[in-house]
């Protein structure tokens, strides 16, 4: 499943509403949700994210290795992935509130990150409107099909998504040529904003 254009808003609106509801330093759930709708990660690529990779080796790009990336075969290079400035936002008033190395520090174990965000996706589900008891309500896979199709929608040809959705490349070539150049990354930077512009006026609508 995914979210329809007419869904984003009234999902969107719970998220965000969740999160500002939600008591100090606790709401890093709901941050990582958006980070998810805002970018197309994987859920563990996501709860999992640490400051270190946030601030990496390329300035305004988060920076996963090798160990940390699931494309169902072994890689030997590291992803970069745009911050576009609404996910800087949100990892800005993250900082605020770390005490660990983890940008999404479990609540309930410090120094751990979040592990499930299962209770918080049905708070938004429900709070949402959408879905109905027998109907199949968004998961964290749901909102990186989403992302997908805002992408082509917006226009992103397929190796630029699967740069930017972190999928397996055709080769080690299409890996470097991926990220690496800065000219390469100028544009994954601009094509990330396009979709993240989007994705914030569906999410904002009525």
């Amino acid at each position: 499943g995914r979210l329809d254009r007419g869904q984003h808003g009234p999902w969107y609106q719970a998220l965000t509403s969740s999160h500002k509801e939600t008591a100090y330093g606790l709401g890093g759930v709901y941050a990582a949700l958006a980070i998810m709708y805002l970018s197309g990660m994987r859920k563990g690529e996501a709860l999992g994210l640490t400051w270190d990779e946030v601030d990496g080796e390329h300035d305004g790009f988060i920076t996963l290795q090798p160990e940390r990336i699931k494309t169902g075969n072994k890689r030997p290079f590291p992803w970069h992935r745009p911050i576009t400035p609404e996910v800087r936002k949100i990892l800005d008033e993250q900082r605020r509130f770390s005490t660990s190395d983890f940008v999404f520090e479990s609540w309930h174990k410090r120094g751990t990150p979040i592990k499930e965000p299962r209770k918080a996706f049905a708070v938004v589900n429900k709070r949402s409107g959408l879905f109905k008891v027998n109907s199949k309500p968004i998961s964290s896979h749901d909102l990186r099909r989403t992302w997908a199709s805002a992408a082509e929608f917006c226009g992103l040809n397929g190796f630029t998504i699967r740069a930017l959705m972190n999928h397996s490349l055709s080769s080690v070539t299409d890996g470097y040529v991926g990220t690496d150049s800065i000219e390469r990354r100028e544009q994954l930077m601009a094509a990330a904003i396009t979709v993240e512009n989007y994705l914030l006026e569906q999410g904002c609508a009525a």
